[in-house]
């Protein structure tokens, strides 16, 4: 990895013709190709809405399967750094342990998680970019499926910041739960501190100021301008936060014991586990 190169689109544009979703997904190859061949940066170029080029519109359809039914639902747009009119969800995949750079061929192999970064992806052809037989196989977790987190809910912060769009009258700046970007908290979690963290996501997608969420705490974050961003899935207050398993229903893992195995179970291979009687599906 000699050069800040990513091709391809984000794991949420390669789970829908598993969902029984084909419409959809034929709709990303086709954006892929038309909209994005040449930049490939498809959080960037595919981000349609209903109102604003429908014909590459995914995230109006992906918020049925990304946003929990119980959160709060809402229109505001994640809006920076280049991005705009990026829809927001609650479900985020872990890419370890560690640092976002531990999800990669440079980081620490022990902290790898079930989602990384994929090498040796070929821009052209465009097909090429979804890395298909790439990704992580079953057989490659060493903790096994049942001790390794895959997925997460992420609350994201709903609040407007003012500003205003052509296309939007409700967006801010913080990227929490953006669904189409990959970026450390878009679409994407590590488990460098335990579940229901205050003040400890570190993203570069953090607005300058954090605007206290309606009924709830303020979500704080920090500002980091790295490759090494670590954002944890955030909680509100003490509830216990959910996460899911590959191979095993979802377990709900409350603070206090469990603080010493975050990085153990968003990792692949990162042992000792969370003891089977310290959580419950």
């Amino acid at each position: 990895m000699t050069k800040a190169e990513v091709f391809g689109p984000a794991w949420v544009m390669h789970v829908n013709s598993y969902m029984e979703q084909t419409t959809l997904d034929q709709r990303v190859q086709q954006g892929v190709a038309a909209d994005d061949l040449n930049e490939s940066c498809p959080w960037d170029n595919l981000d349609g809405l209903p109102q604003r080029r429908p014909d590459i519109d995914t995230q109006s359809y992906i918020r049925k399967f990304m946003q929990c039914p119980s959160a709060e639902q809402s229109e505001i747009h994640y809006n920076d750094l280049s991005l705009e009119n990026l829809y927001k969800g609650n479900y985020v995949a872990c890419f370890g342990g560690g640092f976002m750079r531990d999800a990669t061929s440079r980081g620490n192999s022990q902290l790898a998680g079930v989602f990384k970064a994929v090498t040796d992806v070929k821009k052209f052809p465009y097909g090429e970019r979804f890395a298909v037989g790439k990704g992580t196989r079953i057989t490659g977790i060493g903790d096994g499926t049942s001790n390794t987190v895959m997925l997460s809910e992420l609350l994201a912060n709903l609040v407007a910041d003012g500003r205003t769009s052509s296309t939007s009258s409700a967006m801010n700046r913080d990227v929490r739960g953006a669904m189409l970007c990959p970026m450390m908290g878009g679409n994407s979690f590590s488990g460098a501190f335990p579940p229901n963290s205050r003040g400890t996501d570190i993203t570069q997608g953090c607005p300058p100021r954090v605007i206290r969420p309606r009924n709830r705490p303020a979500i704080q974050c920090f500002a980091l301008w790295t490759a090494t961003s670590i954002p944890p899935p955030e909680g509100n207050g003490p509830s216990p936060h959910a996460a899911n398993t590959r191979g095993e229903s979802t377990r709900y893992l409350p603070t206090g014991p469990f603080v010493s195995s975050a990085r153990a179970l968003a990792s692949n291979s990162g042992r000792p586990c969370v003891p089977r009687t310290a959580a419950r599906s």
